[in-house]
């Protein structure tokens, strides 16, 4: 037992990503930031949260560019309990806009697997996959085919992402998927197999998930929190903003009973996605997992797991995180089920252990290298020492690091090597000489008196040799 939290131990700690990067969540009505440690545990190094006016983004799509980046510098600025340590940013993709498919593919592979995707999917989307930055996962099934999950946002969309991020000298290093991010953030890593139901504002995302990192299925729902809102107006009739506060009020019990009907339609779409899972993959699905703005309405869980007759729970804590790490993050009244995406996004910023989807490796270098590094001088956001490495890159930096270090260590050989020398120069210098004597030279002994010390010493005296000894003459 001892041995194996000993090799868990070290397995997390080989995990740590020494490079990080943190998670930022935009959505049409707000931006959470969250960045995280990992050193066995997650611990958390900074978050924040900043709501968005109407406007600025709709349906996923930017519509200011501008104005969004100036929202995101100040949530940079506001973030607590101290500033981000880098520039690299994970961002999750919009529901709105990611085009998600499941297609088997049966026989022998094709040897370009990703061609053959390519021309499959073709016959689905409503877009060509040319116009798209995309990316898939396989998985083998029981029967031999191999299951395809495939997802991709548009080229244009993607790239408005990118370019706002960079003119306030933000670096995307990845794209990937939000039920993906709340999986890694809410789910332990087991055999489990979790279906897992974004109910938004004006839709639904049903994922199905294994373990806490494998996205499988996921299904777009055009039914969520709106309709809701819009029952309760026609059974109050009440003014929207009335409502919105009505539908989340835990002390009124009659509203779960009022928006029933959404719900209804909601479970049916999502028996659907189930039914599939379970049949295609011959596995069940063990778990329902609840989390979006939707979820907060009072006992919302228990009515979909009536509905679904699966085991439901709403989001409320995260995954390998500790009491203290948690309660920062949802201090001030914030809701796990809120900040579950974008804790999943830093998650992955801060560790290597986990496998994702990344829609961002298509993406030319045109538009990734156009980060505005001195943007990170100006807005104060980044410490000024962080902000001079960034603007050295990482790589060069790690490039002179290392050339400092051996050039110490050649300096601390040579310096050995120069005292092991004077040490062997003294070591000589300390032994007797010896006394060059000619053969016709006769050594003579003189005493010598010393009046100060009651001793006598003998000492061997000889006569001083001619600067050229001359050749012995033999008899």
């Amino acid at each position: 037992m001892t041995y194996l939290r000993f090799k868990e131990i070290v397995q997390r700690v080989l995990n740590i990503n020494f490079d990080r990067a943190f998670g930022l969540d935009i959505s049409d009505n707000s931006i959470e930031l969250v960045e995280l440690n990992k050193l066995i545990h997650f611990s958390v190094q900074t978050c924040g949260r900043i709501e968005l006016p109407d406007g600025i983004i709709k349906e996923g799509k930017i519509q200011n560019g501008s104005l969004l980046s100036d929202k995101i510098k100040e949530l940079l600025k506001q973030v607590k309990p101290a500033r981000v340590s880098t520039n690299k940013v994970i961002l999750s993709l919009p529901d709105t806009q990611v085009l998600t498919h499941a297609l088997v593919l049966k026989g022998p592979q094709p040897k370009d697997l990703r061609s053959a995707i390519s021309i499959e999917v073709t016959k689905f989307l409503p877009i060509q996959p040319s116009f798209l930055y995309w990316d898939f996962k396989t998985k083998n099934l029981p029967d031999g085919s191999v299951f395809v999950t495939f997802a991709g946002i548009s080229r244009q969309v993607a790239d408005e992402y990118v370019r706002v991020c960079s003119s306030i000298g933000l670096r995307v290093i990845s794209f990937t998927l939000a039920p993906l991010a709340v999986a890694r953030a809410v789910l332990h890593r087991n055999d489990k197999h979790t279906l897992i139901l974004d109910i938004g504002s004006t839709y639904t995302m049903a994922s199905v998930t294994y373990r806490n990192d494998e996205l499988d299925v996921s299904v777009y729902i055009p039914i969520g929190g709106r309709q809701m809102t819009e029952e309760i107006i026609k059974k109050k009739s009440i003014s929207f903003d009335e409502a919105e506060k009505l539908k989340l009020d835990s002390n009124n019990k009659e509203t779960i009973s009022i928006i029933e009907p959404v719900l209804k339609d909601i479970c049916l779409e999502v028996k659907k996605v189930i039914s599939y899972y379970e049949s295609t993959f011959q596995s069940t699905i063990d778990e329902v997992v609840v989390f979006g703005g939707s979820s907060l309405i009072p006992d919302i869980g228990g009515r979909v797991s009536t509905l679904l007759g699966k085991e439901t729970r709403v989001v409320s804590e995260f995954n390998e995180f500790t009491s203290s790490t948690a309660s920062l993050l949802l201090r001030d009244g914030r809701s796990a089920a809120l900040f579950a995406p974008v804790v999943g996004l830093a998650m992955l910023g801060s560790s290597n252990e986990f496998q994702d989807l990344n829609l961002r490796r298509q993406m030319p270098k045109t538009v990734l290298d156009e980060v505005k590094i001195g943007e990170l001088f100006r807005g104060g956001y980044v410490s000024k020492a962080r902000a001079v490495r960034i603007f050295f890159n990482n790589r060069i930096t790690l490039g002179v690091m290392l050339i400092l270090i051996l050039g110490i260590a050649f300096i601390f050989a040579y310096q050995l090597s120069q005292y092991k020398l004077r040490k062997g120069l003294e070591a000589l210098q300390a032994q007797p000489k010896a006394t060059l004597v000619h053969p016709d030279v006769v050594p003579v002994m003189i005493a010598t008196t010393t009046s100060n010390i009651m001793a006598t010493s003998t000492a061997t005296s000889t006569i001083k040799l001619p600067a050229v000894i001359p050749p012995v003459k033999k008899k």
